[in-house]
C-alpha cells in the first residue's frame, strides 16, 4: 500500500482559487467566492506567501457581462490574489488567472 500525499502546493491552490474567483459561471455566487477568498487568505498568510489582492472590477459599479450581454453590479468577491516571489511557477503575478 502506497502512502498518500499529505501536502498540497500553495501555488496550485492560489492558481485554482484565482481561476474560481474569475469564473463567470452563474452557479458561483458572491458568497461562494467570498468563502474561497477566506480560505485562500488563510493559506497564503499561514505559509508566508501573502502579497495582497486586487479587484477584477470596481465594487459597487456596473460592468458589461460579455456572456449574458447584460449590465451587472460588481461586488467585492471579484478579486484576484497576487503571487508571492517564492511561488512564481509560470504564473502571471499581477493579473487574474
Amino acid at each position: 500500500m502506497s502512502k498518500s500525499r499529505k501536502t498540497v502546493s500553495v501555488a496550485k491552490v492560489l492558481a485554482g482559487v484565482n481561476a474560481y474567483l474569475s469564473s463567470d459561471s452563474p452557479h458561483i455566487t458572491p458568497e461562494m467566492r467570498h468563502g474561497a477568498s477566506v480560505v485562500l487568505h488563510s493559506v497564503l498568510h499561514d505559509s508566508g506567501n501573502y502579497e495582497g489582492f486586487g479587484y477584477q472590477t470596481i465594487p459597487g459599479k456596473q460592468y458589461f457581462d460579455a456572456q449574458t450581454h447584460e449590465w451587472v453590479m460588481s461586488d467585492e468577491s471579484r478579486r484576484f490574489y497576487y503571487v508571492a516571489p517564492g511561488l512564481k511557477t509560470g504564473l502571471d503575478t499581477h493579473s487574474p488567472i
